[in-house]
């Protein structure tokens, strides 16, 4: 992202969350609101119906909240959104005691805060905002400084983050997550690494480079499945599910009167644990 700046990306995957609300039926993702948190920036302005991004944005949601969901059931007492940019989970639970920690730039989180703030929406007890900024800061001092409890099994959601970082970065940060306690679970993205592409998803890798490069937000972090797997055994997850775009449909989007689906295979959603 541009120094000074709140994250393209992080309005473009809100924006897609919002025009799930109201295009889709019935809805992968609910997130009543979606709208509402864009209002302060004028009407919502609608696409074509269908749309394999906004697919994405509502698998996406849906995936981390359904783990967020199971982990709760095997303890986990703390949930950790990194890079939280507009999500509204804590927001729509605003009643849970649920603690939440949402991690973002102090750029985006500033916006953020000002957006929400503007649209009326307050903010939970539970919730603790914790600015970090990934390229200079280590994310475990700023969450202890923040009230996050080590001591005890936390659920950590990280999307639409990984492909702007340096590989280094997010293994570090992965790493740290573990290391913090070994009941720890984790949902992030990535973007696979062009060799394991068809030469159609290659060129539709290309364009999203250009693109986001536009935006100030190069991409920098690409993977093979393999690999993740064994980064990820190797820090310590016993349990990981990698899913890739034709799962996630087979999931969330089989028989839709709408035809709405995701596209390709240039995305995969992960899911580790001990």
């Amino acid at each position: 992202m541009i120094q000074g700046r709140p994250s393209t990306t992080a309005l473009r995957a809100a924006t897609y969350r919002a025009h799930h609300q109201v295009l889709d039926q019935p809805l992968v993702f609910d997130d009543p609101l979606a709208v509402k948190i864009l209002s302060p920036l004028g009407p919502l302005k609608l696409p074509p119906r269908t749309s394999p991004v906004r697919a994405w944005a509502a698998a996406r949601g849906r995936f981390a909240e359904d783990a967020l969901h199971a982990a709760r059931s095997r303890g986990c007492t703390q949930y950790v959104i990194l890079g939280a940019g507009l999500d509204t989970f804590a927001y729509r639970h605003a009643g849970s005691v649920l603690p939440v920690f949402e991690v973002d730039h102090p750029d985006t989180q500033a916006w953020k805060r000002s957006l929400l703030e503007q649209a009326g929406i307050a903010a939970p007890p539970a919730l603790t905002y914790v600015a970090v900024d990934f390229a200079r800061q280590s994310l475990v001092p700023e969450l202890a400084r923040s009230g996050f409890r080590p001591d005890e099994p936390a659920f950590f959601s990280w999307l639409g983050v990984t492909p702007y970082l340096h590989e280094s970065a997010v293994w570090e940060t992965i790493a740290a997550i573990r290391g913090l306690h070994p009941r720890n679970e984790i949902v992030f993205d990535y973007l696979v690494a062009r060799s394991e592409l068809s030469w159609r998803s290659r060129l539709a890798h290309r364009v999203i480079e250009w693109y986001v490069a536009r935006l100030g937000e190069p991409l920098r972090f690409l993977s093979a499945p393999p690999a993740i797997r064994t980064h990820l055994e190797q820090i310590g997850f016993a349990t990981v599910e990698d899913l890739d775009c034709p799962a996630l449909n087979e999931r969330y989007f089989r028989n839709r009167p709408d035809r709405l689906r995701i596209a390709g295979r240039i995305a995969r959603l992960v899911h580790a644990r001990a």
